[in-house]
């Protein structure tokens, strides 16, 4: 008997022991990415939402019929779809917050893309893809779209058959960013 090490067989197995340890951890990582953020969120009330704001010290208006009669003018199904809204808009801060249920998560997502196609493609407000600071993210049911361009915040966030629109200017978006903490969409 020899007492030699045979490197080369160590090196073979260890091969064969370690990358399926590798692939695994690897596997359970991404498992565990997924569990923790892939967890649907709990869609806001109009009720929970109307309490965020005014815990903010800001009086939100029910601006369902407004939104429902513009959007019929402008012969945009949305109106038809829109079952509650509501908004504040604060003048001295740059902030215009509007919160709108749907009948279904597929009018929230279409009101969404909608809203957000029209941020990036038809304002005008946004530089180049260079000068903005963006993040998106969709899992489950929700989805998260934030855009920052010179002094203004955009957020367009979805969840379940809701949309927030937000519009503040980027010194101020503290309040919008603690309102949609508070109902859960962060």
């Amino acid at each position: 008997m020899s007492n030699k090490i045979n490197f080369e067989l160590i090196k073979t197995n260890l091969k064969l022991i370690l990358i399926p340890v590798v692939v695994v951890l690897l596997l359970g990582g991404i498992l565990l990415y997924f569990y923790i953020n892939g967890q649907p969120k709990t869609v806001a009330t109009y009720e929970q939402v109307w309490t965020a704001v005014e815990n903010k010290g800001i009086t939100p208006t029910d601006t369902t019929e407004m939104f429902k009669a513009a959007w019929k003018e402008r012969n945009d199904n949305k109106g038809e779809t829109l079952k509650k809204a509501l908004t504040f808009i604060n003048p001295d801060f740059g902030i215009d917050f509007n919160f709108f249920i749907f009948e279904d998560d597929k009018s929230a997502h279409a009101a969404r893309i909608s809203y957000w196609n029209y941020l990036r493609y038809d304002s005008g407000r946004f530089g180049t893809k260079g000068t903005n600071q963006e993040y998106r993210s969709s899992v489950s049911n929700y989805t998260v779209c934030w855009v920052k361009h010179d002094n203004f915040y955009t957020v367009c966030t979805r969840v379940g058959n809701t949309v927030i629109y937000a519009e503040t200017d980027a010194d101020s978006n503290k309040l919008v960013k603690d309102i949609i903490e508070e109902i859960g969409y962060q």
